[in-house]
C-alpha cells in the first residue's frame, strides 16, 4: 500500500490478491512458514479463497470428500461428529453441498496429501487438514486456532495484509 492508500475492511483487493500469492507461495524469500507447513497454509489460503468457504467448511474437509474423478468436493455437516478429535469442532454452517473444482486446486490437493501421509499421526483420521508441528497434536486435523495462527502471521508480512483473516478471501 501506498502512504495515504485506505484499505476497505470488507474487500479483498486485486493488490492484496497479489501480495498474498508471492507470501504463500512455498519456497518464496518471503513466506514466513517452515516447509512442508508452506504448503498446507498455500492450500488453506486457495480452499478459502477459492471455493468461497468459511474456515470450519474448510477444517471439516476430508479426504473422502474430494472426488477427483467427478472433480467436485462435498462441503458436510458433521455436527457432534464423535471421531473428530479437536476440542472445539469447526462447524459447517451452510446446507450441504458440492463445489466444482478447478485443476490447479486438485493439482495443489494431490500434493499436499502426498505430503500429508508422510506426516505420524494422519492415518488415525480422515480431515485433510493437518498439523505438521512435532509434538503430541502432530497428524492431528488442524484447528480454527492452527488457522488463526496462520492468518497472524501472513497479517506481519506486509502492510496491504494487514486486515487478512478468513472469512475476507
Amino acid at each position: 500500500l501506498q502512504r495515504g492508500e485506505h484499505v476497505d475492511k470488507g474487500r479483498f483487493t486485486r493488490a492484496q490478491n497479489e501480495v498474498l500469492n508471492e507470501i504463500i507461495e512455498p519456497g518464496s524469500d518471503r513466506n514466513p512458514f517452515k516447509c512442508p507447513v508452506q504448503l498446507r497454509n498455500k492450500l488453506v489460503v486457495y480452499l478459502l479463497r477459492s471455493l468461497g468457504k468459511r474456515r470450519g467448511e474448510v477444517l471439516n474437509i476430508r479426504l473422502g470428500d474430494i472426488n477427483f474423478a467427478a472433480h467436485r468436493i462435498d462441503i458436510v455437516r458433521r455436527a457432534d461428529d464423535p471421531n473428530d478429535p479437536r476440542e472445539r469442532q469447526p462447524l459447517v454452517k451452510t446446507n450441504e453441498h458440492s463445489i466444482p473444482l478447478y485443476p490447479e486446486l486438485e493439482d495443489l490437493i494431490q500434493e499436499y496429501m502426498r505430503v500429508r501421509r508422510k506426516i505420524p499421526g494422519t492415518r488415525q483420521h480422515p480431515y485433510l487438514l493437518v498439523t505438521h508441528q512435532a509434538g503430541p497434536t502432530q497428524g492431528q486435523p488442524m484447528t480454527i486456532e492452527g488457522m488463526r495462527k496462520v492468518f497472524r502471521v501472513l497479517k506481519t508480512c506486509d502492510p496491504a495484509l494487514r486486515r487478512i483473516h478468513p472469512h475476507l478471501l
